[in-house]
């Protein structure tokens, strides 16, 4: 039994150490690798179902799959940032235009029969097709965007290592002597 566990714990280390060199070296390479992708969320474009600081999965989208209410999370040009983002929207209608397959994308915010507009960097409207897809929502992890907050934060990295030491400090084990007993 003692053999079975510490194989399954090199196992989920490998895969742990696999996954952070992947996500450190290249991730956007992750979907590639091993069809899935995970991001934090952060706006309130999709709240309440999808809530800023949540983690959010994705898996590898299937073109012949996907259909109107779907999540998406896609790459566009976002204006306030002056930078290219990924965003997480439904698909709110899918048509063709010159036989292309454009997907007509909208936040929880508008209704049915309204479409997020997205421009590029000259301010020219564009089209989401399949290609700026990165993947299709799969489950969602709420509150992880504040952990990781905390470790980006020098001061949440300090509390983090206090707290850790204090906590270790109290519950460490301690071995007792028979006249203790």
């Amino acid at each position: 039994m003692k053999v079975i566990n510490n194989i399954f714990f090199y196992i989920i280390v490998f895969l742990l150490v696999g996954y952070i060199l992947i996500v450190s070296i290249s991730p956007e390479r992750m979907m590639n690798v091993i069809g899935y992708r995970a991001f934090i969320v952060l706006s309130d474009s999709m709240e309440p179902k999808i809530k800023v600081n949540d983690l959010i999965f994705l898996k590898e989208a299937k073109e012949n799959n996907l259909d109107i209410g779907d999540i998406i999370t896609f790459k566009v040009y976002i204006q306030e940032y002056e930078e290219e983002e990924y965003v997480t929207h439904y698909i709110g209608d899918i048509i063709t235009i010159n036989s292309k397959t454009v997907y007509k994308t909208r936040s929880i915010n508008l209704d049915e029969d309204q479409f997020d507009q997205w421009l590029d960097k000259d301010g020219e409207l564009i089209e989401i097709t399949f290609d700026d897809i990165e993947g299709e929502y799969w489950i969602r992890i709420p509150y992880i965007g504040y952990i990781q907050k905390l470790f980006k934060d020098n001061y949440g990295l300090v509390f983090i290592l206090v707290l850790g030491s204090v906590g270790y400090h109290f519950l460490k084990p301690t071995k007792l002597k028979e006249t203790d007993l």
